[in-house]
């Protein structure tokens, strides 16, 4: 058996934690998702999914989302309930 260095075993706990994470936000947001992304460029917007989240190469928890090139990770994301978007719409 082959033992793995501490980095490894890291990297593996950060990969169960994020499909954890994907799998949880898929269950209660579906693709098309109203939320409020924290953009590194644009500051807060509003937006919504455009994906599944799923857990990317590195081995983090991401999402893709209208209007923005690439993904943003999960953590950046905060849902708006329905509520929130009917009185935006008046």
């Amino acid at each position: 058996m082959t033992k793995l260095s501490a980095w490894e075993r890291k990297r593996q706990e950060t990969k169960r934690v994020a499909t954890l994470e994907a799998e949880n936000w898929n269950l209660k947001h579906p693709v098309g998702t109203s939320v409020l992304l924290h953009t590194d460029s644009k500051g807060d917007i509003r937006t919504h999914t455009r994906s599944e989240a799923y857990v990317c190469e590195s081995g983090y928890a991401v999402c893709f989302f209208e209007g923005i090139s690439g993904y943003y990770l999960l953590n950046r994301a905060t849902p708006l309930s329905a509520e929130i978007e009917a009185a935006n719409a008046l």
